[in-house]
């Protein structure tokens, strides 16, 4: 089983089935607001699980944590399940109105997920920030981050619209409509970056290869300017 194939399954199991197992037979004997609370719990350490084991020490961890300690933050102070999914869609419109405030003073938060990926595969951080702030890049990175905002103001939408039909009893409708409408969005923004790394091409030199090209130098050093002619 593939490692794409690994993370589909884990996450269908801590962001849907988990939850959802917790909501539906914690639900009687905890209340609606503590069984969603706690159906909450198998999500975060799933993500703080990754977050680790990708090493992502960085722009991208920071804003993962960022968001995941404000949204915990939130339940908590929410006091009711209703309350809870009221703010949760706020919470998602006021992640929405900040990448579009990154797009607007270009300087894309998408951009800086993609100099975090290509730096943990050894590309030099600076090299490649310099090259994604070209402006035919940088144009590609703000439609990425538009989409990214997009996703944030569906999701928000598409939960007020449940919460209005069905209330806290669609809870678990809920769990599986915005984890698919996430993975839909986060399918388009792939498919951009990888158009906006195609555009890159050959512009980045690996730090493998500075490596290679360092030893060459050490190994055959170039001639020394006092070096005379016989």
């Amino acid at each position: 089983m593939g490692k794409a194939s690994r993370t589909i399954i884990f996450d269908i199991l801590f962001y849907i089935a988990v939850p959802w197992l917790i909501w539906k037979y914690g639900r009687e004997s905890l209340g609606d607001y503590y069984a969603m609370l706690l159906s909450t719990g198998p999500g975060i350490l799933y993500t703080l699980y990754r977050f680790g084991r990708d090493k992502q020490f960085n722009v991208t961890g920071l804003f993962i944590l960022t968001t995941m300690i404000s949204s915990t933050a939130v339940d908590l102070l929410s006091g009711s399940a209703e309350a809870m999914l009221v703010n949760s869609v706020y919470v998602s419109a006021v992640i929405g109105v900040f990448f579009l405030f990154t797009t607007f003073t270009k300087r894309p938060f998408a951009m800086y997920f993609f100099v975090d990926g290509y730096q943990l595969m050894g590309y030099d951080r600076q090299q490649t920030l310099a090259a994604c702030l070209h402006p035919s890049i940088l144009k590609g990175f703000q439609i990425c981050t538009g989409i990214m905002a997009l996703r944030q103001f569906a999701t928000s939408g598409v939960k007020w619209y449940l919460i209005g039909k069905y209330g806290v009893d669609g809870y678990d409708k809920m769990l599986v409509v915005m984890r698919v409408t996430g993975w839909i969005f986060s399918g388009v923004v792939t498919v951009a970056l990888i158009i906006v790394a195609s555009k890159l091409g050959n512009m980045l030199p690996h730090e493998e290869d500075e490596d290679e090209n360092e030893k060459d130098e050490d190994q055959n050093p170039p001639p020394s300017s006092d070096h005379k002619l016989i």
